[in-house]
């Protein structure tokens, strides 16, 4: 398939909108916060605790009142995002193949854009947390970051072949992992010093921005001149085709591999999961640590984690005669 981007420009195309997103995403929680202030009818001064001195006696006291009830929300809100886009994914996957990458990834863009909106309104007023799982519905039936994900991962695959299709992954790899260090780093002192108000504003900003990118500016590898309908998203012979692609055989024991990795992705994304939901609670409990500690601590494991991409798909790969692809 030929494309009309080429060279470094392909290193500018669906990564860096990739990377605002996750810097988004990962500069604050609301929950937490609003459960302490509404839900337990603590006062303010006591609630900002959790996050300015969150290693201190009268936090660790607080903080065993608010995560049962902050749970709760959390497990609600992690199966609003997860069920529904999962569920289509099995669907805008085999339909992106036909109609392209692009519809799909503006649909997550747009989808993110309007649910930190809606945190930017909903965090002018003290409502109950609940109601935050209001701004998640669109999220969620658009698919989301799930989608976002399997759009950029195929467009990658697209644009690159078997020798460099390694390295592009692990650019992206690496530009998600920055976004992630800048929105650690950077949503906290934006919280101090402006609120949460500000601090979704400026996530809608970057994920508008990410899907102004993606629209106006990324050209799609898949073109189809047929009209796209309601009906052909939600095409049942597309998700047969999925299954049989991966339960089909195959030669020697590729089919084996296939779900193995399944599994593998599987078993890493539940650890992925708990590690993120007990560590800080687990630092700050056992070692004392507050939220700039915790901070510098997982800006460091996310330095280390760069370097390491890098280092093994530029250095290792090629000493050791294996894919780029078998080491990602």
């Amino acid at each position: 398939m030929e494309h009309a981007t080429t060279g470094w420009k392909r290193y500018a195309l669906v990564q860096p909108p990739m990377m605002m997103l996750i810097f988004a995403q990962a500069m604050s929680n609301l929950i937490v916060y609003r459960t302490c202030i509404i839900t337990l009818s603590i006062n303010k001064t006591e609630c900002l605790l959790l996050h300015k001195n969150s290693s201190s006696i009268e936090a660790l006291k607080l903080d065993t009142l608010v995560q049962p009830k902050a749970s709760l929300i959390l497990m609600s809100k992690s199966l609003v995002e997860s069920v529904i886009p999962a569920l289509l994914s099995l669907f805008l996957g085999p339909w992106s193949d036909i109609y392209g990458r692009k519809p799909i990834m503006v649909s997550g863009y747009i989808g993110t854009s309007l649910t930190y909106l809606i945190l930017s309104l909903i965090s002018i007023w003290d409502i109950n947390p609940w109601f935050i799982l209001i701004a998640y519905v669109p999220y969620a039936c658009l698919g989301g970051f799930c989608i976002i994900l399997l759009g950029t991962i195929c467009y990658v695959t697209d644009i690159s072949d078997e020798q460099e299709r390694g390295w592009q992954l692990a650019y992206m790899q690496v530009l998600i992992s920055v976004g992630i260090l800048i929105g650690i780093l950077a949503g906290p002192v934006i919280f101090q010093a402006h609120g949460y108000t500000v601090v979704f504003v400026i996530a809608t900003i970057c994920c508008i921005l990410s899907g102004m990118y993606i629209c106006f500016i990324v050209p799609d590898t898949i073109y189809n001149t047929n009209a796209m309908t309601v009906k052909s998203l939600f095409d049942v012979h597309l998700v047969k085709k999925l299954i049989s692609t991966c339960t089909k055989k195959r030669d020697g024991f590729n089919r084996y591999v296939v779900w193995c990795s399944i599994s593998i992705i599987i078993l890493l994304t539940i650890a992925l999961q708990g590690d993120i939901t007990v560590e800080f609670l687990f630092t700050s409990a056992r070692l004392g640590w507050d939220v700039n500690r915790y901070s510098i601590y997982v800006a460091t494991n996310i330095i280390l984690s760069i370097l390491g991409i890098i280092l093994a798909v530029k250095f290792l790969v090629p000493c050791g005669e294996f894919s780029e692809e078998l080491q990602l």
